[in-house]
């Protein structure tokens, strides 16, 4: 059921952008914001596609739209979005390299969430490549901007990573404490995903410090939500 949500509602908005405008208008920010995200989608879906042509071809549809864009967000929120659902395919650095140039388009913008959001996908590619100066920078950043904008997911996501990081570097208590931050966010958000991800993770924590009933509860209550939520990685 979610992941034919997540099909239809980029689709729905695509195909209603068109029959306003007329079959013989170009496409508009919004048809373009919306084969964005179905693009975007079918990556974090695994859909058969090459996610770096599929990529370009909707960023490249851009150039045919009016300078200065009606809503100069939409191309580098589009461009962070193709990155950020490029999480699980190789070229990395390729990514790397679009949210740079997001980064830098959010920048000139002065929008703060964008910038954060860069951050946040910097830090995970910075995980990836196991280099743990520029995964603390990009956390640390990612974690300041969200508070200071009060953005609950970006803050919840943060601190997953923060906890992340502590793990790494053996500060188990720490590491806790950002995950039970992160779970009481997720849980006034209904993020129920990202709330079985971090009882996982604090379960996996409670084993590391030798809890092994705490661990067991933990992993059992996760199990439970992600089965909830069809999140069969999770379970």
């Amino acid at each position: 059921m979610r992941t034919r949500h997540l099909r239809y509602y980029p689709n729905l908005a695509e195909q209603a952008d068109a029959a306003l405008r007329g079959p013989d208008q170009p496409p508009t920010p919004t048809q373009l914001q919306a084969q964005a995200w179905k693009t975007g989608m079918g990556m974090l879906l695994g859909d058969d596609i090459d996610p770096r042509g599929a990529s370009q071809t909707v960023l490249n549809l851009y150039d045919n739209l009016p300078d200065p864009l009606p809503h100069p967000t939409h191309l580098a929120r589009a461009r962070w979005f193709l990155a950020y659902a490029q999480l699980g395919y190789a070229d990395q650095q390729h990514r790397k390299d679009r949210l740079h140039h997001a980064l830098t388009e959010f920048q000139t913008l002065n929008d703060d969430w964008g910038i954060a959001a860069c951050h946040l996908i910097l830090a995970s590619c910075a995980l990836l490549q196991s280099d743990l100066p520029q995964f603390r920078h990009h956390s640390t950043r990612s974690l300041t901007l969200f508070t200071r904008i009060g953005d609950g997911w970006g803050q919840a996501e943060a601190m997953h990573l923060m906890g992340t990081l502590a793990e790494i570097t053996g500060d188990y208590p720490q590491a806790t404490q950002w995950r039970r931050d992160a779970q009481r966010i997720a849980e006034r958000l209904h993020l129920w995903p990202l709330v079985a991800q971090t009882l996982a993770e604090l379960g996996r924590l409670a084993l590391l410090t030798g809890d092994f009933t705490t661990a067991d509860d933990l992993h059992e209550q996760a199990r439970r939500l992600a089965a909830e939520q069809s999140d069969k990685q999770t379970e």
